[in-house]
């Protein structure tokens, strides 16, 4: 009978033996199977970073070759615009000249003409330098704001895709911090 209860603690012990190995090497693979997941996870994080900033660097490339077309639109329509504003104000001078041309006695009408022609091409030449200096003041504008809209879109994505990351390693921690407490129980 001793024997038998000999064998049976026997068994029993090897039973236990080959249990804690058998879980011990469960734990491990778990434990791989984890970091392996984990690297996994981090190795797409990474590659999800560099598509979005590579996305990012071709949008704004793109932007950038489009701006001097853009401008270019702009800058002719100013133009047309001063052309416009010289066809009115010249309009409007040959219409004066004209109504001081009938008031004015003949001997005086000569050099009123002149002075006003005079008056009117300064008005027209103060006229170019305005449109001259606000197309130079939008092309300016543009070309800062282009590039520090762009500079302030890389800087959000830059936040945004470091937040993620320190996220993801975050959530990794926790997942090996809850496994490893599971191996201890």
């Amino acid at each position: 009978m001793e024997t038998r209860h000999a064998l049976l603690a026997k068994q029993h012990e090897m039973t236990r033996e080959l249990e804690i190995q058998h879980l011990n090497e469960h734990h491990a693979m778990k434990k791989r199977h984890l970091e392996t997941q984990h690297e996994a996870e981090s190795a797409s994080q990474c590659e999800y970073t560099q598509r979005q900033q590579e996305e990012l660097r071709k949008k704004h490339a793109m932007q950038s070759r489009q701006q001097p077309r853009e401008l270019k639109v702009q800058e002719a329509q100013i133009r047309k615009q001063y052309r416009q504003v010289v066809k009115t104000q010249t309009r409007q001078f040959k219409l004066y000249l004209s109504q001081m041309m009938q008031v004015v006695p003949k001997d005086e009408q000569k050099e009123l003409t002149s002075r006003l022609k005079q008056d009117q091409m300064q008005k027209v030449a103060l006229l170019a330098s305005q449109y001259e200096s606000q197309i130079k003041k939008m092309v300016q504008d543009k070309t800062v704001k282009l590039e520090s809209w762009q500079e302030d879109e890389q800087r959000v994505l830059s936040e945004k895709l470091e937040k993620e990351l320190e996220e993801l390693i975050a959530y990794q921690k926790k997942q090996k911090a809850i496994l490893e407490e599971q191996i201890k129980k």
